[in-house]
């Protein structure tokens, strides 16, 4: 067939906008909430005041509609009605699903895919720190930062996905320290430990000596004994100000503590490229890395670009020199390097970046520090020379920062700093805001080793996935059960944390991600292997040509109407920069898809057309529900 879902559109949009004389931006086509109303609706209240000064004559316009489309269309639509103000068509089935079905079988995976863009798309995702592995949150955000990439690069965009390694700063130093006094020369490959988890597991033991410090501390001052209770008191303006000073004496406590006191020397020979330093560093990276590879490898994350902290800082430290010169920036009386950033500033970046109202009422400007008193810089100092590099080197048109909502305020005062500096693409860049993922007992902790690694699980997940396969009693191998329970097991975790708007916060339960009845990847994975088996089954047969006159059925229209729905999805989900628009639309499509096959036989349906038609619908479902997994990053199965 010539036509496709999108001309068909295109010329009900026409007839519609000659019909009154319009642009063919004015005239809207839809589709109706339920099947009963046809396969497309115009609503008319917008075109009856733009032709007639009046929305309510948008009833009298629709039937004015409908007998001219009616006449004009006669060779596409089966009946086009006025229901109030909106105008409803049908198409004959053999035009729906013969071009629907045909257009997503020419296309397959490249479906809904749009004409390239001279747009170019850094999506920054990942972005873990070489002292510890990588937890439940970086799961989360690499799922997310992955689905934004494949869904950009749908939608026509040049994207290029980067990694900024964190491997430098005063927290890489605190495993350094804790190694030096407690490592007695221990290797990854001795101990038997992974190297991600070998290198975290000295963070926690410099936490855990820093947190026996601080104790010694508040029990020797009477006053932040006292403070620390009203923390924890259940007066909430009370209990907020008291944390608030609390975690002020914190910050004073690590400078002057014995641990705190080594990691920030140990940070100043490192910046100093004091030889042994930057050798335990190197060494002890080089373990994480070896650790961080195999992870990337179990979860499928790949990138075109690595940034390392440690080759881009020193660009943020001339950047805040340079602002110093200028008058941007100011030096403090302690030596400290900091900028003063107007509320007014603040809250175009904030209300822009993660929809919020701007904060009324602030008048005091906000002071960020860019490099310490010592000269050491902080993170803002190596996000401002990131983001110059990637402008620089890659010619980018849009950065996308794929970073948890606690950092919220970090970003804005990013942007907002690259704005007054001058950098016109500060307005490119944006911050992706998603809400953390919180253990049953609230939110991870990696300095107290309250975490979920990732590797855990994973385990964990294909553990309970090959459970469920070896309750099925299929004869399989070792490995066929291995190789179904970490794609099952990947798919079910992948989709749990693309599924809920990214904004909000959520809570991981495994057993329910893996649940083949639930709004889960594995019933979305299932309903594609029952399509696949479906195929297979026919493949013995000889084929007849397929008589989609013959579709029409209620479940065949809904599935259909699912099938077409999608490219629209993915372009909504591209430009809101939601993913989960793409997996709740998958999941729906599977549930019709289920409704379908439970209501009507394929291949035993009688005729040969009718039973060819539904066989090239089974097989067009089997595209879309696979296109829109692969969409979030997660592989589909033959057999499950």
């Amino acid at each position: 067939m010539d036509f496709t879902i999108s001309t068909l559109k295109a010329i009900t949009r026409t007839l519609v906008q000659e019909a009154l004389g319009l642009e063919e931006n004015e005239v809207q086509v839809a589709y109706p909430p339920d099947i009963k109303f046809g396969d497309f609706a115009v609503p008319c209240f917008n075109l009856a005041e733009r032709v007639r000064g009046d929305k309510r004559e948008a009833a009298n316009m629709a039937t004015l509609l409908a007998s001219t489309l009616q006449e004009e269309g006669t060779s596409i639509y089966e009946w086009v009605r006025a229901v109030g103000p909106y105008l409803n068509i049908k198409l004959k089935p053999a035009i729906l699903f013969g071009c629907a079905v045909s257009e997503i079988l020419r296309d397959r995976e490249r479906f809904g895919e749009k004409h390239r863009t001279a747009k170019k798309v850094m999506v920054e995702y990942l972005s873990p720190n070489t002292n510890k592995p990588l937890h439940l949150g970086h799961i989360r955000n690499g799922v997310l930062g992955a689905a934004l990439a494949n869904l950009l690069e749908a939608a026509g965009h040049t994207v290029i996905t980067s990694n900024l390694v964190n491997d430098r700063g005063v927290h890489i130093c605190k495993s350094m320290v804790a190694y030096e006094w407690f490592g007695g020369g221990q290797t990854p490959a001795l101990s038997g430990v992974k190297g991600d988890h070998f290198v975290g597991d000295y963070y926690i033991r410099f936490e855990q000596a820093l947190e026996a410090e601080w104790q010694k501390r508040i029990q020797g001052s009477p006053e932040l004994l006292a403070l620390v209770e009203k923390a924890k008191g259940v007066d909430s303006t009370a209990s907020e100000s008291a944390k608030e000073k609390l975690a002020q004496q914190r910050e004073v406590f690590f400078e002057e503590s014995q641990a705190g006191q080594s990691a920030q020397a140990m940070l100043r020979k490192w910046e100093a490229g004091h030889p042994e330093t930057r050798a335990l560093w190197s060494k002890m990276n080089s373990w994480v890395y070896e650790g961080f590879s195999e992870s990337y490898r179990r979860l499928n994350f790949l990138f075109d670009a690595f940034l390392y902290e440690s080759e881009i800082y020193r660009l943020g430290k001339r950047i805040v020199l340079e602002g110093l010169k200028t008058g941007i920036f100011q030096r403090g009386e302690k030596g400290e390097i900091s900028a003063s950033i107007s509320p007014e500033l603040l809250s175009r970046f904030k209300s822009r970046q993660f929809r919020k109202k701007e904060t009324k009422g602030e008048h005091t400007p906000r002071r960020a520090t860019l490099l310490r008193h010592d000269g050491t810089s902080v993170y803002l100092t190596q996000d401002l020379g990131v983001a110059v590099l990637k402008f620089q080197e890659y010619l980018l048109d849009r950065s996308i920062y794929v970073v948890g909502s606690e950092q919220e305020d970090h970003f804005a005062r990013l942007f907002a700093l690259l704005q007054m500096l001058g950098y016109a693409w500060a307005e490119q860049c944006e911050h992706f805001s998603y809400g953390m993922v919180l253990l049953p007992q609230g939110k991870m902790k990696s300095r107290e080793g309250k975490v979920v690694d990732a590797d855990d699980l994973l385990d964990e997940v294909e553990f309970l996935a090959t459970e469920k396969i070896k309750e099925r009693g299929e004869s399989l191998t070792e490995e066929e059960i291995r190789s179904r329970a970490k794609t099952i097991g990947l798919g079910a975790i992948k989709f749990f944390f693309v599924k809920s708007d990214p904004r909000t916060e959520i809570r991981y339960d495994p057993a329910e991600s893996l649940d083949v009845e639930g709004f889960t990847g594995p019933y979305c994975q299932y309903a594609y292997t029952r399509c696949r088996g479906i195929l297979r089954r026919a493949q013995a047969e000889q084929r007849e040509r397929p008589d989609f006159s013959r579709l029409g059925e209620e479940s065949e229209l809904w599935l259909i109407r699912h099938l077409i729905q999608l490219p629209e999805v993915m372009g909504y989900a591209a430009e809101t920069l939601d993913p989960s628009q793409v997996a709740q639309h998958v999941w729906k499509t599977a549930q019709a898809f289920n409704q379908f096959y439970h209501n009507l036989s394929v291949l035993e349906a009688g005729d040969p057309g009718l039973v060819a038609a539904r066989l090239a619908l089974v097989e067009a479902t089997s595209l879309i529900i696979q296109r829109g997994l692969r969409l979030l990053g997660i592989d589909t199965l033959e057999k499950m």
